[in-house]
């Protein structure tokens, strides 16, 4: 199967690709399906079933809170989904294209599948994806440790 260039570029250029070879960054990206979005349009809706993975190949798009507010942007090269990839359970946040985005959306179960039948592969992107998720919730905990600290001061 020939693979999109720009869809390998961008699996290439993402975190989740660290590490591995061409050839098994080829066969995550022959996974995917693109996708086009405008703006305004949701990518990811909170609570969601989907659990597919996003990999932004272009424009930007906003990661949005319970209430709609925009918790941060991201642009070509971020992705989105790892939550429900991992956990199988509904979304936990929304994102929206704030610009014209262009999406790899690369199936749960097809990665799943590739990740449970090459252990090579497997382990990267797991390795990958908890890093990426320890780096996450390292944040979270040093939000949470300001507001705290503001809140005891008030």
């Amino acid at each position: 199967m020939v693979v999109d260039e720009a869809c390998r570029e961008a699996v290439a250029g993402s975190y989740l690709a660290r590490g591995l070879e061409p050839a098994a960054i080829d066969r995550v990206a022959e996974l995917g399906a693109r996708r086009a979005f405008v703006p305004g349009e949701p990518l990811l809706r909170r609570n969601a079933p989907d659990d597919d993975l996003h990999i932004l190949l272009a424009g930007r798009a906003r990661v949005m809170g319970r209430t709609g507010e925009t918790l941060h942007e991201i642009a070509a090269g971020s992705v989105v989904g790892e939550i429900a990839l991992l956990d199988r359970r509904p979304r936990s946040a929304s994102v929206e294209a704030i610009t014209a985005c262009d999406v790899l959306a690369i199936p749960a179960s097809q990665l799943l599948e590739l990740i449970e039948s090459d252990t090579a592969i497997g382990v990267v992107i797991l390795k990958n994806l908890a890093g990426l998720l320890c780096e996450r919730l390292r944040s979270t905990s040093a939000q949470l440790d300001t507001v705290l600290v503001l809140q005891a001061h008030c």
